[in-house]
């Protein structure tokens, strides 16, 4: 039986995606994109664990393109990312599934600076637990850096107290999904907030 629902965080509960930082670096520094996008990538993981610093992280980025590091370069990703807002239908469906009853756990892949922000501002009141990537050292398997290991999987069902079995997890990342069902999570893939309602009520979570 479920009794609880872990969502994703850029994607699911926060409508975001990196392509706005990339194209603000596009934009005021005159980097193409896909080349912004396909250097920060390659180290991308080793910083959502904390593993590589963002300031490394960034000035690398400029120095493979001959340049030297702006002024203000190591705030550049947690910058342009203080816009993010929580999906409101979003919000509104956990809302609902808290009132019935129901566990609820925030797990993303994040950056220290943003992960640093969203506890600032504050979580959807409804969360029982947020896992970090970054401020735990473990991540989840996805398009950047796919692969087996599913450890974030059961330190996040573990801090709800509940086996996979009883946990339902929702990721816009198919590889994300993959992963978590090789701990034996269920899982359903975020099409948008109607389809995720649409999902939870198959499973008997909402009507």
């Amino acid at each position: 039986m479920i009794r609880a629902v872990i969502l994703d965080l850029g994607g699911v509960l926060v409508p975001w995606s990196n392509s706005a930082t990339y194209r603000f670096i596009e934009r005021e520094h005159g980097i193409p994109f896909e080349t912004v996008k396909r250097e920060l990538e390659k180290q991308l993981p080793l910083v959502q664990t904390g593993t590589l610093s963002e300031k490394e992280w960034m000035a690398d980025l400029f120095r493979s393109q001959g340049m030297e590091p702006p002024k203000g370069y190591e705030e550049i990703w947690g910058k342009t990312f203080l816009g993010s807002t929580y999906d409101e239908d979003v919000e509104k469906i956990t809302g609902e599934l808290r009132a019935r009853g129901f566990r609820l756990a925030a797990l993303s892949n994040i950056e220290p600076s943003r992960a640093a922000y969203i506890r600032r501002r504050g979580l959807p009141r409804c969360l029982d637990v947020a896992v970090f990537s970054s401020e735990v050292g473990l991540r989840k398997p996805d398009r950047n850096a796919a692969g087996p290991d599913g450890a974030i999987f059961e330190y996040t069902f573990g801090k709800l107290g509940l086996p996979a079995s009883a946990c339902l997890y929702v990721d816009d990342d198919e590889n994300c999904l993959k992963a978590a069902g090789r701990v034996g999570l269920k899982g359903i893939l975020f099409r948008g907030s109607e389809s995720l309602r649409e999902e939870l009520a198959g499973y008997g979570l909402l009507s």
